[in-house]
């Protein structure tokens, strides 16, 4: 009757500081791509204090108890900065998937390649290679069978031209050289 151990039940010392456990990041990225993909379905019809409203739900929805915590700062932050940098993010899914209009790429796609592209271009504290396997991850859990591919060649593509992508002056028809970046 020793096993399993409850947290309670564990001898002092292996439990002397367990505290709720936070939410992974990925769980956290996977809150805000369930937020914009109803933002993309909707065709980004929401006014902000309603994407907001939706992203509390879906946190909530996340949250089984009320022990568990979120790092909401960071899944609002990651949020508010996509929207904010949607039309650069759209932009530089047209030079990378040039031969995939926007309003033909898969809404589960475009959502994840939204969260994807703005780690990698407008945050410092996540590696680009992070950004690209948890765009990945979320690909497999939601998407169809070819959409990690695509979400794998359109990212590496922005990652590799990233300083590109940043300059001034940058827009949809200007695809970098093979020999740039």
């Amino acid at each position: 009757q020793r096993f399993p151990i409850r947290p309670k039940e564990a001898p002092s010392g292996l439990t002397a500081n367990l505290s709720p456990m936070p939410f992974s990041r990925h769980q956290q990225r996977e809150i805000v791509f369930q937020v914009l993909f109803t933002w993309e379905f909707r065709e980004g019809d929401f006014h902000i204090d309603q994407l907001s409203d939706r992203l509390t739900k879906h946190i909530h929805a996340f949250q089984k108890d009320e022990q568990e915590v979120l790092d909401t700062p960071f899944i609002r932050d990651l949020l508010m900065g996509v929207v904010s940098k949607a039309a650069e993010i759209k932009a530089s899914i047209q030079i990378y998937a040039p031969e995939w209009p926007l309003d033909k790429i898969n809404p589960v796609d475009r959502a994840i390649l939204y969260l994807g592209i703005y780690e990698i271009l407008f945050t410092s504290d996540v590696p680009d290679i992070v950004a690209i396997n948890e765009a990945i991850e979320l690909a497999k859990k939601y998407g169809n069978e070819n959409s990690g591919k695509f979400i794998n060649g359109v990212m590496n593509a922005v990652m590799k031209h990233k300083e590109t992508v940043l300059s001034p002056g940058t827009v949809a028809n200007d695809k970098p050289s093979e020999t740039s970046g």
